[in-house]
């Protein structure tokens, strides 16, 4: 209507600077959650350490047997001077899989 204030009048915004008074102030960090922070990251520094740690042990076995015999049997990945393994209608679940198929005969 004629005469009145657009929406964004000095009127309402005084009740706008209540609404900003009425809200809670963030709660700050108790020294409980501090401590628990600063041990999950240590923690997760720990993690980091023991993955980078058995990576290089992976990587350290399959330099010395030539095969990961932890990983699942795939075209690339089974034991050296055996034949590839087929892979053909089955799902091969790793190295217990491949030796059930190719049992070891004593000589």
């Amino acid at each position: 209507m004629a005469g009145d204030l657009p929406p964004n009048s000095s009127d309402e915004e005084s009740s706008d600077d209540e609404s900003d008074i009425q809200r809670p102030m963030p709660q700050m960090k108790t020294r409980q959650q501090l401590i628990e922070e600063r041990e999950m990251a240590e923690q997760m520094a720990k993690l980091k350490l023991v993955k980078e740690r058995r990576e290089q042990q992976r990587l350290d076995r399959i330099k010395a047997e030539g095969w990961d015999r932890f990983a699942p049997l795939t075209g690339d990945n089974y034991p050296p001077g055996t034949t590839k393994p087929s892979l053909m209608g089955k799902q091969v679940g790793g190295a217990h899989d491949f030796w059930l198929a190719h049992p070891v005969t004593p000589s």
